[in-house]
């Protein structure tokens, strides 16, 4: 993510607490709001709707991770903070257990995204297949006559193979 991403996640963050409740900005620490103030990105016009739930409303993730961290560290007491956390581990094992499945190396090229993938990349290795005509006669009529066609993998087609052959596929 870039720096400005991030900018404009503050950006909401500033917009979002401008409209909560002054009890519960207050309980946020001064120098924190000076921060949000701050490192506010003043180009950028916030176009949220705060007729929605909050989490509804088209916030960033840059915001929502922002909001997060405002709620574990301010605003929440100790049995929600636990609750939380909780929630937190389950999604980050879910995530997990999601990259690991998608990712895994026996079937990397099962996924139907990745499925494109392997064939972008079989087309490429065609398309890199080397052609090199071998002549094996002295005479030029019969030489003319009987070409042969060597086709002649590329280096990176072998190199493909080659791995390939490594993982038991080949």
């Amino acid at each position: 993510m870039t720096n400005t991403e991030y900018l404009i996640g503050i950006t909401e963050v500033h917009e979002v607490l401008k409209n909560f409740d002054q009890d519960e900005v207050n309980k946020i620490p001064k120098p924190f709001l000076r921060f949000l103030e701050v490192n506010s990105n003043p180009d950028y016009k916030a176009n949220l709707d705060f007729s929605q739930p909050l989490m509804s409303c088209g916030l960033r993730p840059q915001s929502v991770v922002l909001l997060t961290l405002i709620y574990n560290e301010f605003w929440c007491n100790k049995d929600q903070r636990y609750e939380l956390q909780e929630i937190l581990l389950d999604n980050s094992k879910k995530r997990k257990q999601k990259n690991d499945r998608l990712f895994s190396r026996n079937n990397i090229f099962e996924n139907p995204d990745n499925k494109k993938v392997k064939n972008v990349v079989e087309k490429e290795l065609v398309r890199n297949l080397e052609v090199e005509e071998v002549n094996i006669f002295d005479d030029e009529k019969e030489k003319e006559a009987k070409e042969i066609l060597v086709v002649k993998d590329s280096f990176i087609k072998r190199l493909f193979k080659k791995i390939l052959s490594i993982f038991g596929r080949g």
